[in-house]
This record gives structure tokens, sequence and C-alpha cells, in this order.
């Protein structure tokens, strides 16, 4: 099996050049009288009381990833190595063990992971792991830190919420009864049978059942296009647009709740590669099957992509 994923934003944002003609340095070259100039690589050494570098100084180093060894530098998800990665890290983005939340939430630190795993709090287990739980000071002060906004500074401008890309779908090939056809190799079917092309889906930002769009495509080895809705306008019907399936098969953690019927017609037509069609015979086929579906981020949305090659095999 192999895989691959996309994330297609609807529009990025351009580089203000006119920034350039700001910097404050005249003709002759020398620094204009009455502008400070501040220097990007400028580090300052102290850091504010409460701020997020203050508590990273103070707690995560020697807790966490000051040195070799401790989980959190640079071995195991999230880094905490550096306060910068730590910061970018941890605000907002999602937990890997509680999926319903961030692991931190900025105002809100009873819905942030963090303070879940700093209390012990239904997690499954404590951090930091293996060793003292820290002071009742040092949680309070995290939490004090997120219900503030979860800066990185406190002169910092408040977080625009972060819009994390769709996960990257699981496919599955099944029979109208639910059992699945791939699990030890290609799914194979003959001419006339119905197979259910299926897919797992999963943004934080977006639940389930309100994914603007999931979709699949059959394509050959030979990198042809199938014809798989010919109900569809020409051009269109190589798509075939998947439907929402509360009730689709448990995969444990995730579901496969979009799908889609196919009746494995006798011949297909193919959009091939150099740009004609052919209609030819389905059975001794072999398809490469793609599936993809998008989010309701802001910007048009992001969309995710994987592929399994030879997913499934039409019998003689």
């Amino acid at each position: 099996m192999k895989t691959a994923v996309l994330f297609a934003a609807g529009a990025f944002a351009a580089a203000a050049l006119a920034a350039a003609c700001s910097d404050p340095i005249d003709a002759g070259g020398e620094p204009s009288q009455d502008e400070t100039y501040q220097d990007p690589l400028d580090v300052k050494d102290e850091a504010a009381p409460g701020s997020f570098d203050d508590l990273y100084r103070r707690v995560i180093v020697s807790s966490c990833s000051g040195q070799a060894g401790l989980c959190h530098n640079g071995q195991f998800e999230p880094n905490l190595s550096t306060p910068a990665l730590a910061w970018a890290n941890l605000v907002e983005r999602p937990s890997l063990e509680k999926t319903d939340r961030h692991r931190v939430t900025p105002g809100d630190s009873k819905h942030s992971l963090l303070i879940d795993k700093l209390r012990n709090r239904d997690v499954i287990s404590q951090m930091p792991l293996g060793a003292k739980p820290l002071e009742e000071a040092d949680v309070a002060a995290f939490e004090q830190w997120i219900d503030g906004g979860a800066l990185r500074r406190p002169d910092a401008e408040p977080i625009e919420p972060i819009d994390n890309p769709p996960e990257e779908p699981t496919l599955g090939v099944f029979d109208p009864q639910n059992e699945r056809l791939d699990v030890s190799g290609s799914a194979t079917a003959t001419p006339g049978s119905e197979v259910v092309l299926r897919m797992t889906t999963h943004d934080f930002e977006t639940p389930d059942d309100q994914v603007p769009y999931a979709l699949f495509i059959l394509e050959t080895a030979y990198g042809d296009t199938v014809v798989i809705d010919p109900t569809a306008p020409v051009g269109q019907d190589y798509v075939a647009y998947a439907t929402f399936d509360p009730n689709g098969p448990d995969l444990g953690t995730e579901q496969f709740n979009w799908e889609y019927h196919w009746v494995v017609p006798d011949e297909v037509t193919l959009y091939l590669v150099d740009g004609g069609q052919s209609t030819v015979p389905t059975a001794g086929m072999s398809f490469l099957l793609v599936g993809g579906y998008g989010d309701n981020s802001p910007g048009g949305g992001a969309m995710a992509l994987t592929f399994t090659l030879d997913a499934l095999r039409i019998q003689q």
C-alpha cells in the first residue's frame, strides 16, 4: 500500500514587499535619526514572570525537555525542545490522546489536555511520566497562563484561531453487507457485482457529518481514469461523490462513514492519459483507488487525499 497526502488551501496571503520600503535606512546608508531599528536576532535573556518563556525555563526545561533522555526533548510528540517549538506544538494543536480537545485551548484550562496530563485527570498517564508530579503552584501557573490567553509574551497580540488541516483518510473496499474485502490484499469482484468504496474522515474543526464533500476516483495501472458515474456530466463522470453513512463499519478510533456504491459494469470507459477515450471490458482489470475529502476551513477549505495501489481487481 502506498499513500500520499495533499493539503490545498483556498488562498495564500501575498508577501508584503512594501514593508521593505519602511526600513529605517536612508539613501546614504545611515539609520534615520527619528527611527529605532529593532534587530530581529536580538534575543532577550529575561522572561516576564508568568509568561510562557518563564514557565518554560522554570518548569518545562527541568521536567520535560531540558536534556537528552527527557521525553519531549525531540524524541516524542509534542516536541518541547525549545520555547518556540514548545509554544507552537502546544497552543491550539489537537491532542493525540483526547481527540476532542487541543493540548492548550487559549482561555480554557479546563478543556486543555496539558492540564489534564499534569493533574492526572482522566488520562492514560500523568506527566511528567515516571517522575514526581509538578508542584501545585506550577500547575496553577500553567492554568493561569492558559486562562489569560496562552500568549507567548504578555504583550503579544491575541492568538488567531488556527485551522488544523484534515487528516489523511483510510480507504476500504466492502461488500453490501459491510464485509471488508481488502483486509489481506486486493479486493476482488466480478462484473455485475456491487462493491462499496468507503473512507474515514477526521478534521478537528469539522464534524464528520459536516464535511462538505468526499470523493473517490478509480485509475488503471497506466494512469487512465475510469468513468465511474455515467450519470454525471461529461468531464465530471470520473469522480464518485460519496454520501455520509452514520452507521458505517468501525475502525476503532475512526469510522468508515463515507461511502459510494458501485455496481461493476461489463465494460468501462476510460479517460486515457494521452487525452483520448477508450471503452474496454472490465474483467481482468485492476484499479488504483483514490479517496479525498475537504474541510470547512476559512479561505476555501483544505483537502486531504490518499490512494491505495491495486485496491480492486475484477475477476474474469
